[in-house]
C-alpha cells in the first residue's frame, strides 16, 4: 500500500502535480511507474473530502489484504491567516491483478 501526497497548487497560482486530482471518478486508471520502469495499475474506487481536523485514519490503513493506492491533495478554501487549505481530498485507488 501506498499514499502519495502532492500540491493542488503553487504560489501565484501555478498548477502543482495534483492540480486535476478532482477528476478521478470511480472506475478512472491510475498508472505509476517506479524507478525501473515497472508499470503499476490502479482503479479508482472513491474519492472523499477531510476536513483539516478530521480522522483520516482510514487513508493509511487496509485490512482487506489487497494493494492500494491513495492521493492526498489540498481542496477547500484557502485560508490567508493560516496559510493553508480548509480540507484534503484523498482519492482511493485498488491495485489491477495481483
Amino acid at each position: 500500500n501506498a499514499v502519495i501526497d502532492g500540491h493542488v497548487n503553487w504560489r501565484y497560482g501555478a498548477a502543482g502535480i495534483f492540480a486535476h486530482l478532482n477528476v478521478l471518478k470511480p472506475g478512472d486508471v491510475i498508472i505509476v511507474r517506479d524507478d525501473r520502469g515497472t508499470r503499476t495499475s490502479f482503479v479508482v474506487r472513491k474519492s472523499r473530502l477531510y476536513g483539516y481536523r478530521d480522522d483520516a485514519t482510514d487513508v493509511f490503513r487496509s485490512y482487506d489484504e489487497r494493494s492500494h493506492l491513495n492521493l492526498v491533495t489540498c481542496a477547500g478554501i484557502w485560508d490567508k491567516v493560516a496559510k493553508m487549505y480548509s480540507k484534503r481530498l484523498v482519492v482511493f485507488a485498488d491495485k489491477v491483478g495481483r
